[in-house]
């Protein structure tokens, strides 16, 4: 069993699994309402999902913004596994598939 370490810089490699997960400081909630439950999805749809997948047509973004979505999506390097959202922390379960992802 191998526990965390602080100050330890961690490699991360290709083709593996890892589990993220942050709490908010002294058990305090980090997630406050629905609204914040629903741009930390938001957030996850446009930066893990793939684009084609992403896209709202209610929307029309301009040519500069698409391509600075396309260039912060991480959907070809990261896959989402599971994630798990409570009021004071999430954990996300990903695989990587490329070593400088995460």
């Amino acid at each position: 069993l191998c526990m965390p370490v602080k100050y330890r810089t961690k490699a991360y490699l290709e083709d593996r699994y890892y589990h993220i997960y942050n709490k908010g400081l002294d058990g305090r909630d980090v997630f406050l309402d629905d609204q914040d439950f629903q741009f930390l999805l938001t957030l996850l749809k446009r930066y893990l999902l793939p684009m084609s997948d992403t896209q709202d047509l209610r929307f029309k973004k301009k040519p500069s913004e698409k391509r600075k979505d396309e260039s912060l999506n991480l959907s070809t390097t990261i896959y989402m596994v599971a994630y798990c959202v409570l009021s004071n922390h999430f954990h996300f379960l990903v695989y990587q598939r490329d070593a400088h992802a995460i």
